[in-house]
């Protein structure tokens, strides 16, 4: 079949020949030539159901044949705000209103962008830096990209990235800072906290929007759980400055850790949330934010209202009635609970309808 097609694909390696799909279920994948793969990886992290689901393709279908594209400048559609509900109810407490993105670069940058203009519209116009991690993993926008540390990926396009700043991933096994775990337990003193406020310091607080984090490490270290007591120090440091903590659960949200969302493990509430791939099981593009009613109470106090950003295809009605669809299957049968105690984000395998 390929020798009969011309190739006008911009591969994303034009050294590698990659396999024709031409349908999934459940858990696997079958190329042109009848051979199977077990999707183990769940794509990229996203195939939470596994393929072939027809319940979603029909809700899919059904929003096409209803309104195919409705511009969120202008109009909403009864799925957004049935989508927003189900998201804003498994989110940590008082994170209440849903922004959508087509993926989860756009959802982080849509956050920093959030944090910013929190800040400036408040009257604190020089908090512009953010801080995030060495080895983390936000996106390929130059937003994104900017606050994320993942060198290979960086390395590229160093010269247009933000001059944003980088601490250490925490890793008790392999400690940055040459630290013992229990050392660390028993004094009540980690080096993973101490340098995020060394760093706000340094670079004087006033100056400083947000901090973005992944709750548990995902593509960058595999899957490696910071400290009990770190969010809760981290968010104490955030508040004590004045600091959006924005913590990107795009990878770990919507049950890959256990939790609805892995910073629920932790006893927190960000300020900023931003999800995707599982959100919608990978059958559309979806992702978005969970904004804490602070944020929004500003937003509507200080700015009118009004987010000064947006995309074409925020909030695209056959992507949300994608998400619905996967959630309510979530809910309905139980998706999370059925998945073992040991089960972790490194051994990650997609789930057959």
């Amino acid at each position: 079949m390929r020798e009969e097609i011309e190739d006008y694909v911009f591969h994303r390696d034009f050294s590698k020949m990659y396999p024709i799909i031409t349908h999934g279920k459940g858990i696997y994948l079958y190329d042109e030539n009848g051979k199977r793969y077990m999707d183990a990886c769940s794509g990229a992290v996203a195939a939470n159901l596994g393929h072939g689901v027809e319940e979603i393709a029909e809700a899919m279908a059904l929003q096409a044949k209803k309104a195919a594209f409705v511009h969120t400048m202008r109009f909403e559609t009864e799925v957004l705000f049935k989508l927003a509900e189900k998201i804003a109810k498994l989110a940590p407490q008082s994170l209440n209103k849903v922004y959508f993105t087509s993926g989860g670069s756009e959802a982080n940058e849509s956050a920093i962008k959030l944090a910013r203009q929190f800040h400036k519209d408040a009257g604190r116009p020089e908090k512009h830096i953010v801080i995030g991690r060495w080895q983390s993993y936000h996106g390929n926008t130059f937003g994104s990209l900017s606050a994320g540390g993942d060198i290979k990926r960086r390395q590229v396009y160093t010269p247009n990235l933000i001059n944003f700043t980088h601490i250490h991933s925490p890793n008790c096994k392999r400690c940055p800072y040459q630290r013992e775990k229990e050392d660390c337990e028993n004094k009540k003193n980690w080096s993973c906290v101490r340098d995020i406020e060394s760093v706000i310091l340094e670079l004087g607080p006033d100056n400083v929007s947000a901090f973005i984090a992944e709750p548990i490490v995902g593509s960058q270290l595999g899957a490696v759980s910071p400290p009990e007591a770190y969010f809760k120090e981290i968010r104490k440091i955030c508040d004590q400055y004045n600091i959006v903590l924005i913590v990107d659960e795009v990878m770990t949200g919507f049950g890959r850790t256990g939790k609805d969302f892995a910073i629920q493990h932790y006893g927190i509430s960000p300020d900023i949330m931003t999800f995707g791939k599982g959100v919608s099981a990978g059958y559309a593009p979806l992702a978005g934010m969970v904004v804490h009613d602070r944020i929004v109470g500003s937003l509507i106090e200080n700015s009118k209202g009004k987010f000064v950003h947006g995309y074409t295809y925020s909030g695209h009605p056959v992507s949300v009635a994608a998400g619905l669809s996967v959630l309510t299957i979530y809910e309905r049968d139980g998706i999370l609970k059925k998945r073992p105690s040991c089960w972790r984000l490194s051994k990650t395998t997609a789930i057959g309808p």
